[in-house]
């Protein structure tokens, strides 16, 4: 998978949603995914959910759960796209980002980032201030 040959996420923060933004270019129209990492911000899977719309924010708290439990997974990101190119965060987005917040909230398992991508931009539903232009990234401008 495209993040497999990345190291450490941590050493960048704004690195994880221009790789997330890759990734989800490769991937096409209508993908999700929970990315997992090690204690040191590793890589170790990324898990396709599987998507015909909205997704439903209790099937991706199942699905968290699971593949945390498989692969003991230290923290992870969601990840998914609009394809309308339209970044507004849907309900659905918002709840299922308010229920993994509250559901690892004070647990072992950290919950980083619900991102949400368009072709060449991203937003973030945790951390609202380190929203950035992919092109931006791409550039290499340091700007925040």
């Amino acid at each position: 998978m495209y993040l497999d040959g990345i190291s450490n996420l941590s050493s960048n923060p704004s690195f994880i949603g221009y790789a997330v933004t890759e990734l989800m270019k490769i991937a096409g129209e209508r993908s999700a995914f929970i990315i997992l990492l090690d204690k040191k911000m590793r890589h170790i899977r990324s898990v396709r959910l599987k998507r015909r719309g909205h997704m439903k924010p209790e099937s991706v708290a199942v699905t968290v759960d699971r593949v945390i439990n498989e692969t003991g997974a230290a923290s992870f990101v969601l990840a998914h796209n609009h394809p309308s190119g339209i970044l507004t965060p849907s309900s659905a987005d918002r709840i299922t980002t308010d229920l993994l917040i509250r559901k690892y909230n004070g647990s072992n398992v950290k919950f980083i980032e619900h991102y949400i991508v368009s072709d060449d931009e991203y937003i973030t539903m945790i951390n609202i201030p380190t929203n950035r232009r992919y092109d931006q990234l791409k550039e290499g401008s340091t700007n925040d």
